[in-house]
């Protein structure tokens, strides 16, 4: 009697916790619509992590570090063209990087102090690789608008946050809070997901279910609309 009880506990456990078929079981291969729910779910979890390690800054375009930054691409470019693999270059983050010093110590808005403290880097051997992970200026939306990301080790926070002040009190520049929005590419998958969902439905109410078809007309005429509503919100509750 207890084996009997204990095989019957065992078999409903076991079917409690058998997850969801996730994959297509005759190739085994995953599903369009699953390959795109992977990517969003991808596309969020990156999105925490920046918005937890990376500081987001907005600049006006016309500043002169975004002007700097611009100009360290370009000879980044040039460099890379004319090197043909003979040398090594400095990743682009630390030439970005190292310009946006150079400007703090020209920018009559920066301290003496923050201006020693950017002499001492600039001067010590290969020190601004130690100092920033990621530096990196990004076009948006607006044109008159560019992004900066950066990001340094912990003992160069105080460094960090006398940069970010100075940016944001002297030259317009703001704060990014929270995760950043959703890009254009995950807005679109997210609203063809939802367009295919809509689609399978109807699908399932005309061709398997004979007694809904006045109801299955009716969402062929209505399917539209909901559709672009779906899409609609989507890109207005995110900026691009």
């Amino acid at each position: 009697m207890e084996n009997a009880v204990a095989t019957f506990a065992a078999a409903t456990t076991t079917g409690r916790r058998r997850g969801r078929q996730q994959n297509d079981p005759t190739s085994g291969a995953l599903s369009l619509p699953q390959v795109a729910s992977l990517l969003l779910a991808i596309t969020a979890n990156l999105r925490l992590v920046k918005a937890a390690a990376i500081r987001t800054i907005m600049f006006p375009t016309d500043n002169i570090y975004v002007k700097a930054s611009r100009a360290a691409g370009t000879v980044f470019s040039t460099a890379c063209k004319a090197r043909s693999g003979s040398e090594s270059l400095p990743p682009p983050h630390v030439s970005s990087f190292t310009a946006v010093l150079q400007t703090v110590l020209q920018d009559n808005a920066a301290s003496a102090e923050l201006k020693a403290q950017v002499s001492q880097i600039l001067t010590a051997t290969s020190s601004p690789a130690t100092v920033v992970t990621v530096c990196k200026f990004s076009k948006c939306f607006d044109r008159a608008t560019t992004r900066l990301e950066i990001a340094v080790p912990v003992t160069w926070y105080t460094l960090l946050e006398s940069l970010v002040t100075l940016r944001t009190t002297k030259h317009g520049a703001r704060k990014c809070q929270g995760l950043a929005p959703r890009g254009p590419l995950e807005r679109s998958i997210s609203a063809a997901l939802a367009s295919t969902a809509y689609f399978l439905i109807l699908f399932l109410l005309i061709f398997c279910s004979p007694f809904s078809f006045p109801f299955s007309l009716l969402s062929l005429f209505l399917l539209p609309f909901f559709s672009g509503r779906i899409i609609s919100d989507s890109e207005l509750s995110d900026e691009p």
